[in-house]
């Protein structure tokens, strides 16, 4: 019995540290993957490298720019986030840190 519990605890031991490491390894997301989420109710987007669901964020209808972040979705959006097309000045400091809350994984070739 006290053989059974140690084997139980072994067991337990190694696989908490491997379920965590396997949870927190960013997800690897292709552009084809990317590219099947092009629409405002379903809208992911790469930016330098890691990709983003906009989906919540452009149904909460606050994006300064309106309808502009639409010519994101379902592409490398990195030229149209470090450029805004309205004016060419990258994003500001703020909107680069709410950005980090919509983020899936990263972009792999």
């Amino acid at each position: 019995m006290k053989k059974g519990v140690l084997i139980v605890i072994c067991i337990v031991l190694v696989t908490i540290p491997l379920v965590w490491f396997i949870q927190s390894s960013p997800k690897k997301i292709t552009l084809n993957k990317v590219a099947l989420h092009a629409t405002a109710t379903d809208c992911w987007m790469a930016i330098n490298g890691n990709v983003y669901d906009a989906t919540a964020y452009i149904a909460s209808r606050e994006h300064p720019g309106g309808a502009e972040i639409l010519k994101g979705c379902g592409t490398d959006a990195t030229s149209l986030y470090d450029a805004r097309p309205a004016d060419g000045k990258p994003h500001s400091a703020n909107a680069r840190e709410e950005l980090q809350q919509y983020y899936i994984g990263t972009l792999s070739q």
